[in-house]
């Protein structure tokens, strides 16, 4: 089973972690749903492979995320 896998950092708390999305439309949904929260995509120096990482500025934005999450495990 292909895992889709990014990381998350939450900047007011300071907690970094790394969410897997069990299907490829789950995740592409979750990766759209960030960007029009206003999260950004980190860039920069990765290594290849590396899961890509978004920056939230809250844990209202990461409580919206878990939200979505949920909502995908119950369809």
């Amino acid at each position: 089973m292909e895992k889709y896998k990014m990381d998350i950092y939450t900047a007011s708390t300071g907690v970094q972690m790394t969410l897997s999305w069990a299907s490829r439309s789950d995740y592409l949904e979750a990766e759209e749903f960030l960007k029009n929260m206003g999260a950004a995509c980190g860039s920069g120096t990765r290594r290849a492979g590396a899961a890509p990482f978004f920056y939230l500025k809250d844990e209202r934005q990461l409580d919206a995320l878990f939200n979505l999450r949920d909502t995908q495990r119950r369809r």
